[in-house]
């Protein structure tokens, strides 16, 4: 049996001044410009470029409207692998404080009701699976917001649904020496409009046991 040492068709242009495609593939119709049916235990695109200022993979002013411009269909197999894995150990990465190692980017003027990033977990038994958790060794916040919202909150939970948990726990600070749990700090110099640091509301005259806050 042959054991593979070629590539069945290979494409080759050595001429490093050609700045046209290797392959071009034009499809006018409603089937798949490309088809890849992988049955082998291997990676179904392997790609290896050594463009230093241009992208692996550009995708060129979609036309997708309802659609997806990259979908992942009934990703249901994986166990202990990943959807999307990115694995950077670069030490001269600087992406600068306006960029990220990932970003998502949004310029439009449109008014509609829109998330950038949208995480869910539809599952209520996978009681173990937590939407977003994030892993800081360095000595940096962990979540930074810079908000220009006036009139909006920074962060808002939505009628949560805790019962016997708590919404917001700081639990176990136990390596504190000078530092602190909670700071809150204004400097503002409007003295004319009246406001509160920080509120604490118990709203229901029957719920006489609810302590609005508690020392200990």
């Amino acid at each position: 049996a042959e054991a593979g040492s070629y590539p069945c068709v290979t494409i080759e242009d050595t001429n490093a001044n050609n700045t046209q495609p290797a392959l071009k593939v034009q499809q006018d119709g409603a089937g798949y410009g490309i088809s890849l049916d992988q049955n082998g235990n291997k990676s179904a695109i392997y790609v290896h470029t050594t463009a230093t200022s241009e992208p692996m993979f550009y995708i060129d002013t979609p036309s997708n409207d309802t659609g997806n411009v990259i979908n992942m269909v009934a990703v249901d197999a994986l166990t202990t692998g990943a959807a999307l894995s990115i694995d950077a150990g670069g030490t001269t990465l600087a992406t600068t404080a306006a960029g990220g190692l990932v970003e998502i980017m949004y310029d439009g003027a449109g008014t509609s009701v829109n998330n950038l990033l949208y995480i869910s977990n539809g599952s209520a038994t996978a009681a173990a699976t937590i939407p977003l958790f994030i892993n800081q060794d360095a000595d940096k916040n962990s979540i930074k917001i810079d908000s220009e919202a006036t009139t909006e909150n920074a962060m808002y939970f939505g009628s949560p649904a805790t019962t016997s948990g708590r919404v917001i726990n700081c639990d176990d600070v136990n390596s504190l020496t000078s530092g602190g749990i909670i700071r809150c700090y204004s400097n503002a110099a409007d003295n004319t409009s009246s406001r509160n640091l920080v509120e604490i509301y118990n709203d229901n005259a029957a719920a006489d046991k609810a302590v609005g806050l508690m020392i200990h």
